[in-house]
């Protein structure tokens, strides 16, 4: 019985049109004997290994905003059991990203698993490989799958907050029916590719929020195949690989999502604002400060090769010649307020890739003198920032 009736729907369906541009994607010499089977799930071998977490070290801050007095204890917002995913038994450890502020890179450069906690069977596993490299002098290189049903699998876990965007760079030495390289999220296949590439090729998928495995497998279908194949080594190659946290920064609790990368520069600190927000109970509200002083939150943020998506809310009871209000991304202004505006605002801008200083000011400037007839509060609040993966 064939899966398929055609070496069209083979590409299509069953590896979604990835890297099937060739025509002989799916075909052998002999087209009559040719059988398209979509790829299981393997069992994996038992570990009686528990299950442990790792943490980010996180950097110590040398200024924190002080929360402002209340009344009363602020009802807190409803929240969502991320959705969880069983480990299999290969896994031993998990990337605990629930605390990340920024990504998280491995190239290999340091072993196997010395950075992130990968999983491989102990039957063809993924080692580590010095012949190819996207970048560096290493990556992980699968064993190559020779006999029918073989597969030779490398695993990492993830369990977050809100859910992120994993990207890679794969190479892959396969060709169907004889040998393919398949991606997973759990159980699920997200990306397969079925003939051998002489060029690195990057793939970028999302990662849920909650528990999930992403798994890399090279397979050998398990039926009978004609003589073949012998012209590719049946593996695949994995480089530069990094996991980007959706970040959600509500300041709810008096607390901060960005306490490593959050600093206060100038004039006197923010302060929490549990009476007055954009959503939830509380928002950051800048200081009131002497003339000719500038208050910023400063944040430093690290974004992938696609960058990052940054959007907030803001709310600027400021207007000049008095006060005004600036936000900036590496020096360059992207808002920047000298008019009261007595509601609520959004602003969503890019990150490019690499590092950058993220900055959100409150300027006196030093021609004020009198603050009789200024038409607002003279402050500035900010409220629910998220920070995206581009994907």
């Amino acid at each position: 019985n064939y899966l398929h009736d055609s070496y069209e729907a083979c590409c299509n369906v069953v590896f979604k049109n990835i890297g099937c541009t060739k025509e002989e994607a799916c075909q052998i010499d002999e087209p009559s004997t040719t059988v398209t089977l979509k790829p299981t799930v393997p069992i994996p071998i038992p570990s009686t290994s528990k299950p442990t977490t790792r943490t980010p070290t996180l950097l110590p801050t040398t200024r924190m905003p002080t929360p402002k007095p209340t009344t009363g204890t602020p009802t807190p917002l409803p929240t969502s059991k991320p959705t969880e995913y069983t480990l299999p038994p290969v896994i031993t450890a998990t990337i605990d990203a629930t605390t990340f502020t920024t990504g998280v890179f491995d190239g290999f450069e340091e072993g196997l698993n010395a950075v992130w906690p990968w999983a491989t069977t102990s039957y063809l596993p993924w080692s580590l490989g010095a012949s190819e490299s996207h970048e560096g002098s290493f990556s992980a290189r699968s064993s190559p799958v020779k006999n029918r049903g073989e597969e030779s699998s490398l695993h990492v876990a993830i369990t977050s907050l809100h859910g992120g965007v994993i990207d890679f760079w794969v190479k892959t030495d396969v060709q169907m029916p004889y040998s393919s390289f398949f991606v997973y999220i759990d159980s699920e296949s997200e990306v397969g590719f079925t003939f051998p590439s002489a060029e690195w090729r990057s793939v970028t998928l999302q990662i849920p929020e909650g528990q999930h495995v992403v798994k890399l497998s090279v397979w050998k279908p398990d039926f009978y195949l004609p003589p073949g194949g012998n012209h590719v080594s049946h593996t695949a190659w994995l480089d530069s690989v990094t996991y980007t946290p959706i970040i959600k920064e509500g300041f709810e609790g008096g607390k901060l999502q960005f306490e490593s990368e959050m600093s206060f520069v100038g004039g006197d600190v923010w302060e929490f604002d549990s009476s007055f927000a954009y959503e939830g109970t509380t928002s950051l509200r800048s200081p009131i400060i002497a003339v000719g002083q500038t208050s910023t939150v400063r944040l430093k943020m690290t974004a992938p090769r696609e960058g990052l998506l940054i959007t907030f809310w803001y709310n600027a009871s400021v207007s000049m010649p008095y006060d005004k209000f600036v936000f900036k991304i590496n020096g360059q202004v992207r808002v920047d307020v000298t008019q009261n505006q007595g509601k609520w605002k959004q602003f969503t801008t890019l990150i490019q890739a690499g590092q950058s200083v993220i900055e959100w000011s409150y300027t006196v400037p030093s021609q004020n003198t009198s603050w009789e007839n200024h038409p607002g509060e003279g402050r500035v609040w900010i409220d629910a920032i998220e920070i995206l993966p581009k994907y």
